[in-house]
């Protein structure tokens, strides 16, 4: 089955006083319908810029290369009016800061009515009675009256709230979520993944989750893909990658994450700081914080190399086409 959205050899490119650098370089990932990716990494691995990219929402300095299709139509290079068409309908995107993606001059009830009567077609009157109904939904508390509320009237948390019920309201077949349950507590963010869940289930759609919580891949993602400066480093199905990770990337944020299975136990921090994009070091972007780095991975990039469904981006993984390496100094 064709994959509902598909990158191919994306790279994103950033224009800046002091010259031009990859904020992304060349990544593959696909996610089928009522499948859910996650796409897990520290802050400034590439995550957020590879979806934005996608949607057409990149900083003016910003330039996609690639391809990203939507059931098999390339949204690189689309105009305006052609991608107004698509996001918020077929495509939707759930953003990290609910403070500045809401428009701080409208009240949430034309934000969430303004969708449904742009894409569906119905009349103010159902446009806003579906919208309350789908606030409730996310939790929002005391909807009816809140619905008329400016975004800055709102706490953290309930922007957060109508955020996700904006990006569910026309039922999309893509649902990007970058954090979406940061800023909620856990019952709610329980509510929300549910949520997610059920979208899934009832409409087919695909999701994409954009995370820094492990935790919240555990409960819904089926396959993961993670990403390190700019790079798509491992991709796996859910189980195998929390069982057998295999890029040193990939074992080092499971070691520096809490888990109930692993009471007592140490928590080992990754050392080190992710690179300067400007300034990437020679070799494997990763081999300055890698326990297993050998002098092969400070001399050269290593390829992605796949297994079927399975790849990953280290000279130490194993796989059959990779050239021999010493042992790690």
């Amino acid at each position: 089955m064709a994959p509902v959205l598909a990158l191919r050899d994306l790279t994103v490119r950033f224009t800046t006083q002091d010259g031009t650098f990859d904020a992304v370089r060349g990544v593959d990932l696909e996610v089928g319908a009522g499948e859910t990716l996650a796409v897990v990494g520290e802050s400034g691995s590439g995550k957020s810029q590879t979806f934005l990219a996608a949607l057409g929402l990149l900083a003016r300095n910003g330039r996609a290369e690639g391809a990203a299709t939507l059931n098999g139509r390339d949204m690189i290079g689309l105009s305006r009016q052609a991608l107004d068409q698509i996001r918020g309908h077929e495509i939707a995107f759930i953003f990290q800061d609910p403070m500045t993606a809401l428009n701080p001059s409208l009240t949430i009830a034309r934000q969430l009515t303004e969708v449904l009567e742009r894409h569906h077609k119905l009349d103010h009157r159902e446009a806003r009675a579906r919208s309350i109904a789908l606030l409730k939904e996310v939790g929002l508390p005391d909807a009816e009256e809140r619905i008329d509320n400016y975004p800055h009237q709102l706490s953290g948390g309930m922007r957060q709230r109508v955020m996700i019920a904006m990006a569910l309201l026309c039922e999309p077949k893509v649902l990007i979520a970058d954090e979406p349950t940061t800023a909620l507590d856990v019952t709610l963010q329980a509510q929300i993944l549910r949520l997610f869940g059920e979208l899934r289930q009832s409409s087919g759609a695909a999701i994409v989750l954009i995370t820094h919580d492990l935790g919240v891949v555990a409960t819904l993602a089926d396959q993961v893909a993670v990403m390190y400066a700019g790079r798509v480093v491992e991709k796996q199905g859910v189980i195998d990658l929390f069982e057998t990770p295999r890029h040193p990337y990939t074992r080092a944020l499971l070691d520096s994450t809490p888990r109930p299975d692993a009471a007592g136990e140490e928590l080992r921090p990754i050392g080190g700081s992710p690179p300067n994009l400007q300034r990437m070091p020679r070799g494997c972007a990763f081999h300055p914080r890698c326990p297993v780095a050998v002098d092969l991975c400070r001399r050269e990039v290593p390829s992605f190399e796949t297994e079927g469904a399975v790849g990953s981006a280290c000279f130490r993984d194993g796989h059959p086409s990779r050239p021999p390496v010493e042992e790690a100094a």
